[in-house]
């Protein structure tokens, strides 16, 4: 099972939580609130917080992020360490690896902006993807998974191609 407690090295980047702000997102089936600090080709890093007053969980694994409306790629988290135990008004700082989701669309560019999904892949496509991602090519056993599994993500719409123009009939 995953779930354990974080070991202590990684208490020790656990600080006391700020007031979130404008750009922090909640994480998806949890209290944790995510804020992304930086981008780094596919590496997020990020700080973590928990505002309640119960220690929460954070669980990366099928978190993804949604580009911009300029940007196409969605990038997904599809192997991560351990599930982190947050304690009551502490955040944690974590770098997070992600790869891309959509083989059609194009790479991210470093300048893309990023924002954490408002829901977490679904559950079947998540654990195929985690499998997925403990092969010898990672980016193209995940393209393969999501080519076989083609579940519906937030920014779908985005690759959706223009509808055909219907001629109109004069004749009716």
């Amino acid at each position: 099972m995953r779930l354990r407690a974080v070991p202590l090295f990684v208490l020790a980047a656990l600080s006391v939580a700020a007031p979130a702000g404008a750009t922090d997102r909640i994480v998806p089936d949890s209290a944790a609130r995510l804020h992304v600090v930086s981008r780094s080709d596919l590496a997020f890093t990020v700080e973590v917080t928990n505002p309640s007053d119960s220690p929460t969980r954070f669980d990366a694994v099928g978190l993804y992020f949604v580009p911009d409306a300029n940007e196409p790629q969605r990038l997904g988290v599809v192997s991560a360490a351990d599930v982190a135990i947050i304690p009551p008004h502490a955040s944690l700082s974590v770098t997070l690896q992600t790869l891309c989701l959509d083989e059609h669309r194009e790479a991210p560019k470093e300048t893309a902006h990023y924002t954490l999904a408002s829901r977490r892949m679904p559950t079947a496509l998540t654990n195929a993807l985690a499998v997925a991602a403990h092969t010898g090519d990672a980016q193209r056993a995940v393209w393969r998974v999501r080519e076989q599994m083609p579940m519906p993500l937030i920014g779908d719409h985005a690759q959706l191609p223009p509808s055909p123009v219907k001629p109109v009939d004069d004749q009716e």
